[in-house]
């Protein structure tokens, strides 16, 4: 996972809207070499690398369909993955710019690497897809940027890559695992595909948008819509970290946290969009009660020892349903 002058920055918002269309580029507009994985010899025994390494280049030719082009940023598509050690915390992650201290030797002579965890030896096969293809997509993205829709993207791409490489076991497990926490009226929603009720939740749970709190079960949500909605534009995640709030200049290798808006998601279904942004018409209303509404139109589940009723209501009205109030 990644978390990623006023005359400077004032210049890069006014290129992001004068060339935003490019970062919409079709396929042909994009070409370039093939991502090129190198797995560390100094973190990969040698007894299953090459196993390991086969799989890698899978998942690297997977994610180069879903995602054509090269790099933001790099004219290069080489990238070292390494197994980080159990003092690193927030793995795995993609790392771009200058190596940490923590890194291996190697990592200097790579712009971009992609850190995993120890549990994808001695051949873990389908974790070391899940976790490359996440980061693989982070770099695609690029990975000086992060916030709850570019996780739910990378999430995404992990679930499509293990379906199309032949996990669906492990793909179904993990599907179930993390949204196991999920209250059963919300994963009730998700299974009748009513995605304004999952849209709800989702605006509930990442209200605090600047929190860089993640909440691994709500990407894993998000990512199960998005996908059973069908017809999603891969393509178009390509250097969409350009076009967050805060654009993705910044010199850390790490990134920082940076909500998307509305443009950020054009040529999206509508459905999608409504499911990850801020909606400029309809506001999420909360009312928290010691027991049930049972009121149809809204989604109610338990928290914390309280029923919360969530139901959307238009900003331009003026008076709110008794009881409720805004989300954020």
């Amino acid at each position: 996972m990644t978390i990623a002058a006023l005359s400077r920055r004032a210049c890069g918002k006014w290129l992001l809207f004068v060339f935003l269309p490019a970062l919409c580029c079709s396929a042909a507009d994009r070409r370039s070499p093939p991502t090129r994985i190198v797995l560390d010899p100094t973190t990969f025994p040698k007894i299953s690398r090459p196993l390991l390494q086969e799989t890698a280049d899978q998942v690297a030719k997977a994610v180069d369909e879903l995602i054509p082009g090269g790099y933001p940023h790099t004219s290069s598509s080489s990238i070292l993955c390494f197994v980080a050690n159990g003092t690193w915390k927030d793995m795995p992650r993609a790392l771009v710019g200058n190596p940490w201290k923590m890194e291996p030797t190697n990592a200097k002579k790579y712009g971009m690497r992609v850190a995993l965890t120890p549990n994808v030896l001695p051949g873990a096969w389908q974790r070391l897809v899940f976790q490359l293809s996440h980061e693989l997509t982070h770099l695609k993205m690029d990975a000086r940027v992060d916030n709850n829709a570019m996780e739910t993207f990378a999430t995404a791409v992990s679930l499509e890559a293990l379906q199309r490489l032949g996990y669906d076991p492990y793909r179904e497990d993990n599907e179930r695992y993390y949204t196991q926490a999920l209250p059963p009226e919300v994963l009730a929603a998700l299974n009748r595909n009513e995605w304004e009720k999952v849209g709800l939740y989702l605006r509930y749970k990442w209200r605090n948008e600047s929190d860089e709190h993640w909440d691994r079960a709500t990407h894993f949500l998000a990512a199960i819509a998005l996908r059973r909605m069908g017809g999603f534009p891969w393509e178009r995640l390509f250097n969409i970290g350009a076009s967050a709030q805060c654009g993705s200049f910044h010199p850390r290798q790490g990134g920082r946290y940076c909500p998307f808006s509305p443009p950020s998601l054009e040529g999206f279904p509508k459905a999608m969009k409504s499911l990850l942004l801020k909606d400029e018409i309809n506001i999420a209303l909360m009312r928290a009660e010691k027991t049930r509404l049972d009121q149809p139109e809204s989604l109610e589940f338990s928290e914390e020892g309280k029923w919360i009723s969530l139901r959307w209501g238009r900003k331009t009205d003026a008076l709110l349903p008794e009881g409720y109030a805004p989300v954020e």
